[in-house]
């Protein structure tokens, strides 16, 4: 990608972001992100069709972001995007707030939601044994993360990422001893 078409890029995901913690998603308009980004209405719109494209490539990067955290994670954790997606939503933790909130909240969680379920399936591929269907599965497992990753949220991301983790992959175990990896 050219350098200026990122940092313009960067410049409205930033924005957007400020404008979400102060004004919520549905408080945010394309005029305002603009503004704060110091970009042109046309250049905006060169870019993306409208905030939620523009939300929803933001939230595409969390998903790079995980899958790169995932290969350098060990090969055998059938589990292995839930410490990386903790850590990482710690770290940005008014950012989700801010994107579960209001109108856009449920598009957020539902490309999270997505994100998590393409590298869980992904996992199961190499899976060796398989008592239930992949989509079973793949609904229960990411939807119980979705579950205890919101209430942790909600609650201030109190524990740290690590006991998070650790405590998911204790209520998991079940799924995880069923789908480890075939080794060669």
């Amino acid at each position: 990608m050219d350098r200026r078409v990122a940092r313009t890029r960067s410049a409205l995901h930033a924005a957007l972001i400020e404008l979400m913690l102060t004004r919520g998603y549905d408080g945010t308009t394309v005029e305002e992100i603009c503004r704060v980004a110091k970009v042109g209405r046309s250049t905006f719109y060169t870019h993306y069709a409208d905030k939620d494209a523009l939300k929803r490539d933001g939230l595409a990067s969390i998903g790079r972001s995980l899958r790169q955290s995932r290969h350098e994670t060990v090969r055998d954790d059938a589990l292995g995007f839930v410490l990386p997606m903790l850590r990482h939503a710690r770290e940005h933790v008014d950012h989700y707030r801010a994107l579960a909130g209001g109108h856009g909240g449920s598009m957020a969680l539902a490309s999270i939601r997505e994100i998590l379920a393409g590298i869980v399936r992904q996992e199961m591929r190499s899976s060796r044994r398989r008592t239930v269907s992949a989509d079973v599965a793949v609904n229960y497992l990411v939807g119980a993360f979705m579950a205890v990753l919101t209430w942790w949220l909600d609650r201030g991301a109190i524990e740290s990422p690590e006991q998070m983790a650790d405590a998911f992959r204790d209520l998991s175990a079940g799924y995880a001893a069923m789908h480890r990896p075939t080794r060669n």
